[in-house]
Parts: structure tokens; sequence; C-alpha cells
């Protein structure tokens, strides 16, 4: 992994039944009292499961780390990191079947968000999720299950059930594919693509012409990609 990842500090959401999440976060530069900030969720791909609290920092962990992002969005960034064997969604690759039943992993998440807002200064009206290839399904899941949680959502290489895109088309999306993807097929993005559209979505979607899987690199280097996730703000309470 390269990269210096020494300002996201290393943390820890214990249950008492001992369940843990392990998450590195950074925080604005500087904080004033005064201020609230965003908060944003930055959901990993398969490879960086793992219990070291580093392999999840991998990709994406540069981008918030640009000075000039930095500047320019001050927010907190958590990227937590998914266990073993596990996955942040219920729902896999292939399967369009809704499970009632949220992920483990991910009940530790939405936990860990209302620690976080308990002692940091972070703006409830701006939580943003974003996430590549499994953290990409894991967004969509989350945003089926608590839609009135975030305000906006990146997903790189991901998919989701279009059966449920009401539940989310009034959040903000933008989508972002390799259209020579082996791993994650693009129909999978383009489905939900058209299929938000159809119903009245509010969402955008990109599609890199020659690019397999790793269409975070390129999605990372979109000049607007911060600017516009960051402009999306609530307009009116969730019904």
């Amino acid at each position: 992994m390269t990269g210096n990842f020494s300002e996201y500090d290393k943390c820890t959401y214990c249950r008492e039944q001992g369940d843990t999440l392990y998450y590195r976060l950074l925080k604005p530069i500087s904080i004033e009292t005064s201020k609230s900030y965003p908060l944003v969720i930055h959901l990993h791909g398969v490879h960086e499961r793992g219990l070291d609290n580093e392999s999840q920092l991998k990709n994406g962990g540069t981008l918030f780390l640009n000075p000039q992002y930095r500047t320019q969005f001050p927010a907190f960034v958590m990227f937590p990191q998914c266990p073993p064997q596990q996955r942040w969604g219920t729902t896999g690759w292939n399967e369009q079947v809704y499970n009632q039943e949220i992920a483990p992993v991910m009940q530790l998440i939405l936990e860990t968000i209302s620690d976080l807002k308990k002692n940091y200064p972070i703006d409830s009206q701006r939580l943003y999720i974003m996430g590549l290839s499994m953290g990409g399904f894991g967004t969509f899941d989350v945003l089926m299950r608590r839609p009135e949680l975030f305000v906006a959502a990146i997903v790189i290489c991901g998919g989701g059930i279009e059966q449920k895109a009401e539940r989310f088309k009034h959040i903000p999306i933008w989508l972002l594919h390799g259209a020579q993807d082996d791993v994650v097929k693009v129909e999978s993005s383009r489905r939900m693509f058209k299929t938000l559209t159809e119903i009245g979505g509010n969402v955008r979607y990109t599609e890199y012409a020659d690019v397999k899987h790793d269409s975070w690199n390129n999605a990372y280097k979109e000049p607007d990609l911060l600017a516009w996730l960051f402009a999306q703000k609530k307009k009116e309470p969730y019904r």
C-alpha cells in the first residue's frame, strides 16, 4: 500500500457484547467549535477485507488527503474495514433477492456513525457514502435500508437491486463503471441508471470505455467528484 496515511486516526468501535469495527478516521485540518462538518463513509472492495485497520485505505485514502480538497471541503472521513469472509451488504453480486437482515458489519457502521455524532461536530444533514466494487453493493444495500440517513452517494463498479430503487430515488447518486469490467459487469450500473432515470431519480452516470474493474482509479480523478458530492444537501425532511 502506497501513501502516508498517518493523518487517519486508527479507531475501533466496540459493543459490550464484544463485536468490534476497525476503522480509520480523517478529521478536518482545523475544527471550529461554532461549526459542524460533513461525514463521508468510504466502503472498500473485497480484497481489502481484514483486521489490520490499514488495507481499507489502499483505494481512495489519498483522495481525501489532497491539500486542496482538505481546505476546500473540510470534513470527517471514515474508512471502515470489513472483516474477513464478511460483506457490507447481504445482497451479493448476482442476487436480486432482498434479505431482510442487515449485514452485521453494516449494523456496526451505523452504530459507529451515531457514536461519532456524539463525539464530534458532525452535521447530521450532511452524511455522504461512497463505495467501490463490494463497497458499491454495500452502498446500495444501506441506501435501501436507511434512505433517510444519507444525503448523496457515489457508487463505483457496484450494483444493487433495481426493484428497490424507489426507496432511494430521492438521493443524488453518481454511478461510475468501466465498460470492460470482467468482475462486476457494467450492466449492473447501466440497469440501475436506467431504472432510476425512468422513475425520476436523481442520478448521474459515467462509463469508461476501455477500463476494466479498476475504474476507481478513473473515478478518483474526476475533477468535480468531491465538489459534486459536497454540493448535495438535504432540501427537505425525508418522508
